[in-house]
């Protein structure tokens, strides 16, 4: 799954980095990639977890299940 995810999101932004030569869209995809790249995955787990289910809350971050009404 996270191979699938980073393909969706790789590949457009290395497209539109690609046709956007050396202007903020090219400099973003590439300072997102740089970011993903060299943050470990002990940090970068955790800030996921605070940003898709405590700040967007999109996603459960404790329990998951457990929380679900018909357990």
């Amino acid at each position: 799954m996270a191979v699938l995810f980073a393909m969706a999101l790789g590949i457009p932004l290395g497209v539109v980095a690609a046709l956007k030569q050396n202007t903020w869209l090219d400099y973003t995809g590439m300072s997102v990639a740089i970011f993903g790249v060299s943050v470990p995955a002990i940090v970068m787990g955790p800030v996921l977890v605070w940003i898709f289910g405590v700040w967007l809350k999109v996603l459960p971050s404790v329990g998951g299940a457990l929380n679900h009404p018909t357990c």
